[in-house]
């Protein structure tokens, strides 16, 4: 899926009709690290249908949250230029309590859990109205106080 507004808008569209269903399983926060940092930074949540995995909604959704991911953060993702470590946090929460669940969770990875290569295969035949994506939104102090990110152990 590319990274373009018509894109942005349907998936966002897609989101929203998809998490006002009300099953909160169904909703995911997803965050990128640049192998060469160890920060994740969150950059938005997916929804899904029952019928799809988390991973697969992540990868068939994968060059638009990328690309959106380099527009939020350009100072800490856009260098690198991927290929990112992909995680996922597996709880329903709106985008201030984002950073707060992972960075409060004694897990290894802070909450948060890795997307690996062999859980995505086959995403690419997903249709993409069973999934949908809604980017995070934060302001210049949020960014500069380090918000949504959590150190990596």
């Amino acid at each position: 899926m590319k990274y373009n507004p018509p894109n942005l808008k349907r998936q966002e569209r897609t989101f929203d009709a998809l998490s006002s269903i009300g099953d909160s399983n169904l909703i995911a926060g997803v965050w990128l690290q640049s192998p060469a940092d160890d920060s994740a930074y969150f950059v938005g949540c997916i929804s899904r249908i029952s019928d799809v995995t988390i991973a697969h909604a992540i990868e068939r959704q994968y060059p638009l949250i990328e690309r959106y991911a380099w527009s939020l953060r350009p100072k800490e993702l856009h260098p690198s230029r991927g290929p990112f470590i992909v995680y996922y946090t597996n709880d329903n929460h709106d985008d201030k309590d984002a950073t707060d669940d992972a960075s409060n969770d004694n897990n290894n990875n802070n909450g948060l859990t890795q997307v690996m290569e062999e859980d995505v295969q086959g995403a690419i035949t997903i249709d993409r109205v069973c999934v949908g994506f809604k980017g995070a939104m934060y302001n210049d102090a949020e960014c500069e106080a380090n918000g949504f990110r959590v150190e990596m152990e």
